[in-house]
């Protein structure tokens, strides 16, 4: 929109120098703007420019732009509802593991009230009320869900604190029973089991699977022994554990020595732990990995510290010591672990693991720890060679679609393992086919009944042309075992959570976290919401 406009026309001079013999001048909103213009038209655009609507305001109206007060900025934002921050609260207080007067806290309030002033904190009681819903919440979750299931896996153990025990129990109970609550009466086994010698009736309790990484972890600390029968073996390996043990030492006791290290090292040694697996292994990798980017920074060290310096054959021994237990501790990882928690893992990785042994002994890299190759083949041979004749075992990793046959090498075990594969997918369709047989035979008349029997054998062989086809692929990752409708109830079935402890230890490390020093008076009750809340918060929603 033009506005502030006049027009007038230019003589010759006025144009800068160049030719303009006929050009207009145009004042829009203190510019001025030079144009040439037909003779003929400049009457007629200063009659179309005089009745353009003139406006004296500014284009663009807006108020000029001021700071913002705080407490306005404050008034204008949106506030969170009290229900919110009193749910998340609780969740701070159950998933960081704080105690549960920590809302009685005056910075904690203050805290709140700061952040939205507003808002009131939420008290212990009804934090301690809602806790106890949650909690309900989540064990009505968690048994909704474990009704769904077919087969259950149970994991026991206890731990004690403070002169407290501390223990779990899981009772495996009828899913298809419409009550939550089904009252139970524990008993002692042994009088159980006396009881049933007077009646002549047998009980068999359950096969005892040992812990795998609890077994795997006495191979690499008890076993491992067995290599001192090498003179050599066995003194070189005091003389460097010896030394590396009086710097850990030094490091542990005294706060000048552990500044020494971290001004020399640039951190802290890894100590090793008795109860924490593989912390030799990452003790001395620790050391290797130091060494290997600083050539002698050990020596320096020891010099400062008044220690014997160590020699270039224990150096070696160590490296060689790291390189042995590598594959060892790699294997305790993967046993460990919660991906990779189902039966069929274990005599894989064990397979595996002897290969990896064998093959650094027949390398020849070796100097000093041959023996010590030997010790733990001679240990896993003694503690898993059994597992390597047990059905169960053998069929689990079968059955895992990422392993199969590929762990067995012996073309005779093989085809023992094919042979057993094809039994149990031939045992398994005649009894899912039993229920229906007899279904199906009570309708039949009289006349009928045998006559068609010769038709049901078809299924029999579809189940094991199925089982074929299955083995001759190459192992693929657990999802392609949905598309398998007979062998996906034996993958679920034979394919149970991997004895091992390790679940437990890490229920047991998140308990720790509770029962400190100042909650050691906290009851039963509370530790246990506390605890199942905040390790199944992956699991349920329940808040």
């Amino acid at each position: 929109m033009l506005s502030c406009c006049a027009v007038s026309q230019v003589s010759p001079s006025q144009t800068l120098g160049f030719d303009l013999t006929d050009a207009v001048k145009v004042s829009l909103c203190g510019m001025v703007f030079c144009f040439r213009v037909h003779p003929g038209q400049v009457e007629s655009l200063n009659k179309d420019l005089k009745n353009c609507k003139r406006q004296k305001t500014s284009p663009i109206s807006e108020k000029p732009l001021t700071q913002q007060d705080i407490r306005q900025f404050q008034k204008k934002s949106a506030s969170v509802p009290q229900a919110t921050v009193d749910r998340l609260v609780v969740d701070f207080i159950i998933n960081d593991l704080q105690p549960f007067s920590l809302v009685e806290k005056p910075s904690f309030q203050n805290l709140i009230k700061g952040l939205q002033p507003e808002r009131s904190v939420i008290g212990r009681k009804s934090v301690m009320r809602t806790i106890e819903e949650n909690y309900q919440k989540m064990k009505t979750a968690l048994i909704n869900k474990m009704s769904n299931v077919t087969y259950v896996c149970t994991t026991a153990d206890a731990w004690t604190a403070r002169n407290r025990l501390f223990g779990g129990q899981h009772v495996d109970i009828d899913t298809d029973s419409s009550e939550d609550d089904i009252p139970m009466d524990f008993t002692e086994v042994a009088s159980f089991l006396d009881q049933a010698e007077e009646s002549e009736v047998m009980y068999h309790l359950p096969h005892h699977h040992r812990c795998a990484c609890h077994t795997l972890n006495l191979i690499a600390s008890k076993d491992v022994e067995a290599a001192e029968s090498d003179k050599t073996f066995k003194a070189v390996s005091r003389a460097a554990f010896g030394k590396c043990q009086a710097i850990f030492n030094k490091q542990s006791r005294s706060s000048l020595a552990s500044d020494t290290v971290k001004e020399k090292l640039g951190r802290l040694l890894v100590v090793p732990n008795s109860t924490r697996w593989n912390s030799v292994y990452q003790a001395l990798e620790c050391i290797t990995s130091l060494e290997e980017k600083q050539e002698g920074i050990f020596d320096a060290l020891c010099d400062t510290l008044e220690m014997p310096s160590f020699r270039q054959t224990e150096m070696t021994f160590i490296k060689e010591f790291c390189e042995v237990m590598k594959p060892v501790c790699q294997a305790l990882d993967i046993l460990q672990g919660e991906k990779t928690a189902s039966l069929g893992f274990l005599l894989p990785t064990i397979t595996c693991l002897r290969e990896k042994l064998h093959d650094k002994k027949i390398s020849g890299n070796l100097r000093y720890c041959v023996s010590l190759v030997d010790a733990l083949l001679a240990g896993i041979s003694k503690r898993f060679g059994r597992l390597f004749q047990d059905n169960d075992y053998i069929l689990a990793s079968i059955l895992h679609p990422r392993f199969k046959l590929s762990w067995i090498k012996c073309t005779e075990d093989k085809q023992k393992a094919v042979t057993l594969f094809k039994e149990l997918v031939t045992s398994s369709q005649s009894e899912g086919s039993s229920d229906e047989s007899e279904h199906r035979s009570s309708e039949e008349d009289n006349d009928e009944k045998g006559f068609f029997d010769s038709l049901a054998t078809v299924g029999k062989t579809t189940s094991i042309n199925e089982a074929e086809r299955f083995i001759a692929q190459e192992p693929t990752s657990t999802a392609s075992m949905l598309d398998q409708r007979f062998l996906k109830p034996l993958f679920i079935k034979y394919n149970t959570a991997l004895p091992a402890s390790a679940a437990v230890e890490r229920l047991f490390s998140i308990g720790g976290q509770i029962f400190v020093p100042n909650r050691a008076n906290i009851s039963d009750a509370n530790f246990e919401r506390q605890l199942l809340l905040k390790v199944n918060k992956g699991l349920i929603t329940y808040l």
